[in-house]
């Protein structure tokens, strides 16, 4: 089992590129909805990093641990986007990762899961 929080992973992102999360988008899972947390799609934008969203319910969903392990995928979709990369939900045998690609296409190797 691999925990994990979508909070952590965007985080990485942010240290790893050297660019702040610009914007999110994500949908709620059901459990999300029966709990009251949120209600279906959340969009953020103008945002100045993924910490401008403290005392939010993005960052409460964000924050929620998950198994990214091998089995049923447990992260919730999203969509971030950095100044040059947009980031998602990647599943591969039901074991989640957060992949990339370049915003503005070009020629360059890109690799899954960095």
């Amino acid at each position: 089992m691999s925990v994990q929080t979508l909070y952590d992973w965007l985080k990485h992102c942010e240290e790893t590129t050297g660019e702040p999360i610009v914007a999110l988008s994500m949908c709620c899972n059901k459990q999300d909805l029966f709990e009251g947390v949120a209600h279906g799609s959340i969009y953020k934008n103008n945002l100045s990093g993924i910490d401008s969203l403290s005392n939010t319910r993005p960052m409460i969903l964000i924050k929620r641990h998950f198994d990214s392990g091998f089995g049923s995928s447990e992260c919730p979709p999203f969509i971030a986007w950095t100044k040059s990369w947009v980031l998602f939900h990647h599943v591969h045998d039901g074991s989640d990762h957060i992949a990339k690609v370049p915003r503005n296409p070009c020629d360059m190797v890109v690799t899954v899961g960095d």
